[in-house]
């Protein structure tokens, strides 16, 4: 190939790639584009409260210039709230904002969220599978409790802290992966997840809470990636879970595992693995 050739390629290739980011920013690109809601009671309770110039429809600078939106929404038979992603002036989901949304079945968090308040979804009895972005660093207590639909979680790569029954009552959660960056797991945070089978847990662990893992009676498969053996808060932690789990550690830990507080309790279920 001549440099010719090469340098007509190269041009090629930067035009699409600009075409492309056009494309993907296109949705943001103008502040007075109007919303289009899927579920007209959500688009309902926008107007009500953020339909600044009065023109029955709800701009993307009227959402991003929304900081609160309190609980508004609360117990309220919204389906779907998507456009939720375009309020990047919110930065706290605050207390119950969306508890008892029965009927919820998708949201998406806008990447301005920093905290998921307490019992922000409380109950939502139909919500199926919930991203938490990156921006997110803390998921309040009891933030997803009793959300018996839900069987996808994606936490984001900032959380630190998962509270205290987090996501307890999770009946139809089957897997889920801690990610990096948390270093608490709470009192009761994957408490009653019936169908919890596996659950992998970073070597950013420090401390798992008491009776975390209560009650996981399908819980087969825990990958504990942590050289030094977390704090255990108590001896229930991994209590009640199916007869034949498994704690999966680093080889060279097993017998640190094995000797620590709590931990001992478990010894006889405690194998090698290389990570």
């Amino acid at each position: 190939m001549n440099s010719y050739t090469m340098k007509r390629l190269f041009l090629l290739l930067a035009l699409v790639g600009m075409i492309v980011t056009s494309c993907e920013d296109e949705e943001y690109a103008n502040p007075d584009e109007i919303i289009k809601f899927v579920d007209n009671t959500t688009k309902t309770i926008c107007l009500l409260n953020w339909d600044t110039n009065g023109d029955a429809e709800l701009s993307i600078s009227e959402a991003v210039a929304v900081t609160d939106i309190g609980t508004k929404f609360q117990s309220k038979d919204i389906m779907a709230f998507d456009e939720f992603k375009y309020f990047t002036g919110v930065t706290t989901i605050v207390t119950e904002a969306f508890k008892d949304c029965a009927n919820l079945v998708k949201i998406s968090i806008p990447n301005s969220v920093t905290m998921i308040g307490e019992r922000a979804f409380f109950d939502c009895d139909s919500l199926t599978s919930i991203t938490i972005p990156d921006s997110v660093t803390s998921i309040s207590s009891s933030a997803f409790y009793g959300c018996n639909s839900l069987t996808s979680v994606t936490i984001g790569d900032s959380v630190t802290t998962i509270g205290r029954w987090a996501f307890s009552g999770c009946i139809s959660l089957t897997s889920v992966t801690i990610p990096d960056s948390v270093t608490t797991i709470g009192d009761d945070a994957f408490k009653y997840c019936d169908s919890l089978t596996s659950v992998t847990i970073p070597d950013s662990v420090t401390t798992i809470g008491e009776e975390a893992f209560y009650s996981c009676t399908s819980l087969t498969s825990v990958y504990c990636k942590a050289t030094t053996p977390p704090s255990l808060d108590g001896s229930r932690v991994f209590d009640d879970n199916h007869s034949g789990r498994k704690f999966y550690v680093p080889t060279g830990s097993v017998n640190a595992y094995k000797s620590a507080t709590y931990w001992i309790e478990y010894a006889s279920a405690i194998v090698g693995y290389d990570f």
